[in-house]
């Protein structure tokens, strides 16, 4: 029942959406998210709500969801659940130890396996501590990560490509300043860190980490920084996966401030960035982009919500190297409750409402390999109405093709090189589902072509193999160092990193 009334409430606000973009010759297409597809994951008497990096997808296209639920005589606790790609959601399972209270739960997959790490917050005495919770198929395995007698708050959690988590997260020194920290089971085991140069001011505990990895593990960490009425969003990097030594660098934007930050790092280990801030107390939110590659310096910042002025909640960014966001729409302090898109794909940015009906926040967008969009998100006119709700696109929104989804799961798997390192000669073993053509080429660090190995050719699906012998188009021996191969097909795209050692 509960079910039945939310859809009426809700054609009752995209129907005539509809019918005024008809009127105006707008087509449902060229709306974007207007004619998504959408649906409660929840449906109970509880309140439900999302946070930041509460949706992942994996390789086969299955999403997995995370997010917090009001716990029956106070406080929260955590919950988890899965969708394959032609299938309904799973029933949902307790991620957080029963009966305790817990909060701010943050999600990352090992994309090939699909095995499931979620950091959360739980208190222990009288302070917060950090919570890592595995599942490979047998269960949610609970590691209690920190143990001290401050608070430890906010984490933020990413998975490399070799299966290895990484975190960050909020703590205080022995001096009582707030710091971010760092933690990895790179090695086997969970290994923790101080940040001791990172600077978040008197205000820390609202720095809002973000954590995103390159393919083997090297950090980048993004935050708010410095104190209030200068903050700016701060980002650190370890010099080797697992590294202690951390480079900071400060990065600003038009805004006066920013007072939020969101990172990725793609297959060519560019860094895209949104920061979100205004130039006072109550000014419009405006959210900027940037990016940087290799040896580079940070990109001219770009807004990235044009039209609208919100803060970026998400980032995404895909297989061809655009950026996807999702926004907060502000007025004045006040969340107004609808929920935006913004992309670059089409080479600007450009911004549309995903659904904006005055009761919809913190939306995750993820991309599968198809291109198809999905967000994950709360909805809700008061705080016992809140449950969460899957919203997908019904046109491609990364894709070099006419943009028609097809109904067939694209896999597209490419196996790191064999052997890496080499010294001669290497063989990269590739996949397809289905025949289709792809190009496989050699890209150095800085994402310029050194030799093309396929070059568009049309492949029938199964395991395909091709060698390089560490030449360049002219059959000149390249030097020593790191190389990317990039496997692209009509409607994915997969990168590897390989190391030539002479």
């Amino acid at each position: 029942m509960r079910y039945v009334e939310r859809l009426i409430c809700f054609l009752s606000f995209a129907l005539p959406v509809l019918v005024a973009l008809c009127m105006l010759g707008v087509t449902p297409a060229e709306a974007g998210w207007t004619t998504a597809s959408f649906e409660f994951v929840t449906d109970n008497t509880a309140r439900d709500e999302t946070e930041r990096q509460s949706l992942a997808i994996d390789n086969t296209d299955a999403l997995h969801a995370v997010w917090r639920q009001a716990r029956e005589g106070g406080g929260w606790k955590i919950l988890y659940a899965a969708k394959p790609i032609y299938g309904p959601w799973t029933d949902a399972t307790e991620v957080s130890d029963p009966d305790q209270r817990a909060s701010d739960p943050t999600l990352a997959i090992n994309e090939s396996t699909g095995d499931v790490y979620v950091a959360y917050c739980r208190p222990y005495g009288g302070t917060d501590e950090i919570i890592i919770a595995e599942n490979a198929g047998a269960g949610w395995i609970r590691t209690r990560l920190t143990e001290n007698t401050t608070d430890d708050i906010s984490p933020t959690i990413a998975v490399d490509d070799n299966g290895k988590a990484h975190l960050a997260w909020i703590g205080t020194n022995a001096t009582g300043d707030w710091k971010i920290f760092y933690a990895t089971n790179l090695g086997g085991t969970w290994q923790s860190q101080l940040l001791a140069d990172s600077q978040l001011g008197t205000y820390g505990s609202g720095a809002g980490p973000f954590i995103a990895v390159g393919e083997h593990g090297v950090a980048h960490i993004a935050y708010r920084g410095g104190n209030y009425l200068g903050y700016h969003i701060h980002h650190a990097e370890n010099d080797m996966p697992g590294g202690a030594t951390w480079d900071y660098e400060i990065i600003l934007t038009p805004n006066v401030e920013d007072t939020s930050g969101i990172i990725a790092v793609d297959g060519l280990a560019t860094l895209h960035l949104i920061a979100s801030g205004n130039d006072s107390w109550g000014c419009p939110v405006k959210t900027y982009y940037l990016q940087r590659s290799i040896g580079l310096d940070w990109t001219v910042p770009v807004r990235a919500n044009p039209t609208t002025y919100g803060s970026g909640f998400s980032l995404f960014v895909d297989a061809y190297g655009s950026a996807h966001i999702t926004c907060d729409e502000i007025s004045g302090n006040f969340y107004m409750g609808n929920l935006y898109y913004a992309t670059n794909a089409t080479g600007t940015w450009e911004d549309d409402p995903i659904l904006a009906d005055g009761q919809t926040y913190h939306g995750t967008i993820g991309l599968d390999s198809r291109g198809v969009g999905h967000v994950l998100a709360f909805n809700g006119a008061s705080h016992p109405e809140e449950e969460i709700i899957a919203i997908h696109s019904t046109s491609l929104l990364s894709s070099v093709d006419d943009g028609q989804i097809d109904s067939r799961p694209l896999a597209i798997q490419l196996h790191q090189g064999h052997p890496n390192p080499f010294d001669a000669c290497t063989t990269v073993r590739y996949e397809l589902s289905y025949p289709c053509a792809v190009s496989i080429s050699i890209h150095d660090v800085s994402g310029q072509l050194v030799r093309t190995l396929l070059a568009n050719g049309q492949r029938k699906a199964g395991a395909h193999s091709v060698r390089w012998d560490g030449t360049d188009e002219q059959g000149r021996a390249v030097d020593s160092g790191v190389y990317l191969c990039r496997l692209r097909g009509s409607e994915a795209q997969k990168t590897k990193r390989m190391i030539l050692l002479k």
